[in-house]
């Protein structure tokens, strides 16, 4: 056989899924959402109708998971058993394109990821994430491939870089030309842009000032603070005096404390709202009555008052959370029918294992 007669090895192109919302009837969207995140978070709609708002395309390239991701308002919840011990765990950084998500961790930290910055958070800390409607571009990396995640723990579980910071401005650029090359890359490919982005991230976080001041902070007296208001949050006179009377301090001190939450007033809003909208993720039917009853039982003066305050708070209404638990769950059809939709639950299946790969 002449060598000219040989036939070429076709590169091996880069793993991705595509959910397209004009292909897949909306009542199925949410469950394949669900299927597809089922191994990191536990997601909860937070809209009637949920849907993929656009294309959304994931790409499993080298060590990482790559998503750019186009959705209704939804809650995400990772809980003690996605972070039980033994699971090696993985960073996430984030880039929202339109939209807002509002993160509490530990059910202590509090954070607001807005378009015009990044977020990078360690997934190995249990959260509860809300978000509106929105656009996102996503990256997963498994920890033990940045030496920079040993910064990442309990005192410091998340870092955001502003929009004329250093870091965003690299890292932004770093996000879009992947994005732009995976769609014609090979797997080959994706793993140099995948060890390119790995370098990049793990040097900027390793000069993060903010992660490295931490490793030096003693956080114990603000975290008993916190504990305890967690513990009160029912409760009506909740605040500054009390804390200054349970733990002989100062008001200064307590503004030193809490400046990066905003105040202690502001910490305990945060902190009923997110227990609002657990309550409202649980609830099955949906009536004002049980917004003035809500209200009420988390120290908020009138319905009118929470639910500005909601509305505010995670960018959308406190009525389309609840009403979105009348959302029906329609089982998709399984992968191995001659059914159209069971390629895409197939590709909601693969997403689900490369999640389970990276973090697992």
């Amino acid at each position: 056989m002449s060598p000219d007669s040989v036939t070429p090895i076709k590169p091996e192109p880069v793993a991705a899924t595509h959910f397209v919302p004009g292909e897949i009837p909306r009542q199925y969207h949410l469950q394949l959402w669900r299927q597809a995140c089922g191994f990191g978070t536990r997601v909860e709609p937070l809209e009637e109708q949920w849907r993929f708002l656009g294309t959304t395309s994931t790409w499993h390239a080298g060590d990482l998971v790559f998503m750019h991701a186009h959705t209704s308002p939804t809650q995400y919840r990772r809980t003690p058993q996605h972070t039980r011990p033994g699971r090696k765990g993985c960073v996430m950084l984030k880039l929202l394109l339109q939209g807002s998500h509002n993160s509490v961790i530990d059910d202590r930290h509090h954070f607001h990821a807005r378009v015009g910055n990044i977020t990078v958070q360690d997934w190995l800390q249990p959260f509860t994430t809300a978000t509106s409607a929105c656009e996102m571009l996503s990256v997963m990396v498994p920890r033990d491939l940045l030496r920079s995640s040993s910064l990442m723990n309990t005192r410091a579980p998340v870092t955001v870089w502003c929009a004329d910071s250093t870091e965003y401005l690299l890292l932004k650029s770093a996000l879009f030309t992947m994005r732009a090359q995976l769609e014609q890359a090979t797997a080959e490919q994706a793993r140099v842009l995948a060890a390119g982005f790995i370098g990049l991230l793990d040097g900027l976080l390793l000069n993060d000032r903010e992660l490295l001041r931490h490793q030096y902070t003693d956080d114990s007296r603000l975290n008993l603070m916190k504990q305890y208001l967690n513990q009160h949050l029912q409760e009506r006179g909740l605040g500054p005096e009390r804390l200054v009377a349970i733990f002989h301090c100062s008001r200064a001190t307590l503004y030193r404390l809490f400046q990066p939450d905003g105040g202690v007033a502001a910490y305990i809003q945060k902190q009923r709202l997110q227990q609002c909208l657990h309550e409202l993720s649980r609830m099955q039917r949906g009536h004002q009555g049980l917004l003035d009853a809500l209200a009420t039982t988390w120290g908020f003066s009138t319905v009118g008052t929470f639910a500005r305050q909601f509305k505010k708070h995670f960018g959308i209404s406190a009525l389309d959370a609840l009403q979105a638990r009348n959302t029906a769950s329609v089982a998709v059809p399984a992968a191995n029918t001659s059914n159209p939709l069971a390629g895409y639950w197939r590709q909601a299946t693969r997403i689900d294992d490369w999640v389970r790969e990276c973090s697992g």
